[in-house]
């Protein structure tokens, strides 16, 4: 009850808990620029999903080489579409990964979007926790 789920292109999933405000993304396989920005577009696109949900992102088994601009440029999209984000958004990445999502995240926020970068889910599912 008030749970839907979807994915984009087969490497991002998400489902969305309209009861609980509350939106699960899972990103696994190889993925390039394009499938992480039409992943963004989908959710917000997506009539079950509100801009006050919370989200956690489970990205760690992505396999993403993303150069400086692709970073700057998912940036801009996460800022273009702030409005669409009012709650926090954790995404949880790989070590391996972690300095480059922080690049995102860490611009984001100073553009005022609430995004946080963790490597272990459980500091994540607290820090969203957290009124």
């Amino acid at each position: 009850m008030g749970t839907k789920e979807d994915s984009v292109a087969g490497i991002f999933s998400y489902k969305v808990f309209k009861d609980k405000k509350f939106c699960e993304i899972k990103g696994e396989g190889k993925v390039n620029f394009n499938d992480s920005l039409n992943a963004m577009i989908a959710l917000v696109k997506d009539p079950d999903f509100q801009p006050d949900f919370a989200i956690l992102a489970d990205i760690k088994d992505l396999d993403y080489h993303p150069t400086y601009d692709e970073l700057m440029s998912l940036k801009d999209r996460l800022v273009f579409l702030k409005h669409n984000f009012k709650n926090k958004i954790a995404l949880v990445t790989s070590d391996k990964l972690f300095v480059i999502v922080e690049v995102v995240t860490v611009f984001s926020r100073i553009a005022g979007i609430k995004i946080n970068s963790f490597t272990k889910m459980e500091k994540a599912q607290s820090w969203l926790a957290e009124k």
